[in-house]
């Protein structure tokens, strides 16, 4: 097996991936070889893992080709942590077809926010900020299940500001309630 030299000492391969937990298989793990590595979990069926564990390289790479699993990548969180620090933002890239447009979807830049606020509400214990995590993530659902103010890419006419802003108020009413 080939082994990126960035995981030598980490893990067998340039990925780790974990499957589900089966019943009686507490960690089960699969170690994908390197540069061949995405296009191996490509291959797979990618929800059966609840993990990937890659470089910064071969994630990006791998990110890129899974966000099609679920509509494409502005349909993409993202969030990068380490153990003292994370970084959160939407995998796309700048979209220079619709540019201009008012049309892209924020799906992805509010859930990458959303997970921010989850990783930070875990790392200091905040039930505040748990709570307001949360209450973004129950909003965007709101919005989508409700299908009212959705972006064209999701088979709705509503603009980027106006997506966003019914994720907001839907996430104010909630904070209100607590």
């Amino acid at each position: 097996m080939r082994t990126d030299p960035s995981f030598r000492g980490t893990t067998r391969g340039g990925a780790v991936v974990r499957r589900h937990a089966a019943e009686g298989d507490a960690h089960p793990v699969r170690a994908v070889d390197g540069a061949d590595g995405e296009s191996e979990i490509g291959q797979l069926k990618p929800q059966q893992f609840d993990v990937v564990v890659t470089t910064n390289m071969f994630g990006d790479i791998l990110s890129d080709l899974t966000a099609g699993i679920v509509g494409g990548l502005g349909l993409a969180p993202a969030l990068q942590r380490g153990p003292r620090y994370a970084m959160a933002q939407a995998s796309h890239g700048s979209a220079p077809d619709i540019a201009g447009q008012g049309i892209a979807n924020p799906y992805a830049e509010i859930m990458s926010m959303q997970m921010l606020l989850e990783w930070l509400g875990t790392e200091r214990k905040d039930k505040k900020v748990l709570r307001a995590a949360a209450a973004v993530e129950r909003g965007v659902r709101e919005v989508i299940a409700e299908a009212k103010t959705l972006t064209p890419d999701m088979g709705g006419t509503a603009s980027t500001s106006e997506m966003g802003k019914a994720i907001a108020a839907r996430v104010a009413k909630r904070a209100r309630r607590q």
